[in-house]
């Protein structure tokens, strides 16, 4: 039995519309948790010191692939374009709310793909849905 391969997919339910990634992006992806902590040491007698915890720190994630064909290319311009949340399923089927702020493609010769591009995007996490511990 052949295990069906999970894409990539972009969701934008403002429009409705929807992208599959051909090729998944082939690293990076996973979120990068970091808490806003703050201290304060008291002036009492003992000197205690006092945390503060603030809201998280506004998640940055970096993703990079390759694309091979003119389709490809012209989508993930298209979808880096957008001036607003989209949401994206990943290969693991985590569901993020993302707001791409960069896309950098790179030209790589090639006879058999002459659009091929390796490249690389950034983007917020504004949420992520489905997190639970089991």
């Amino acid at each position: 039995m052949t295990a069906t391969p999970w894409r990539w997919v972009l969701d934008d339910p403002a429009v409705p519309e929807s992208y599959t990634f051909e090729i998944n992006p082939n690293t990076g992806g996973s979120l990068t948790l970091q808490k806003q902590v703050s201290q304060y040491v008291t002036t009492a007698d003992d000197g205690n010191t006092v945390f503060f915890e603030g809201s998280d720190t506004p998640q940055q994630v970096t993703v990079s692939g390759t694309l091979l064909t003119e389709e490809q290319y012209n989508n993930l311009v298209y979808w880096y374009s957008k001036r607003r949340q989209v949401k994206l399923t990943d290969d693991l089927g985590r569901v993020m709310w993302v707001y791409f702020v960069q896309f950098t493609p790179t030209r790589k010769w090639s006879y058999q793909y002459p659009w091929r591009h390796d490249w690389q995007a950034m983007f917020f996490v504004f949420g992520q849905q489905g997190v639970t511990a089991r």
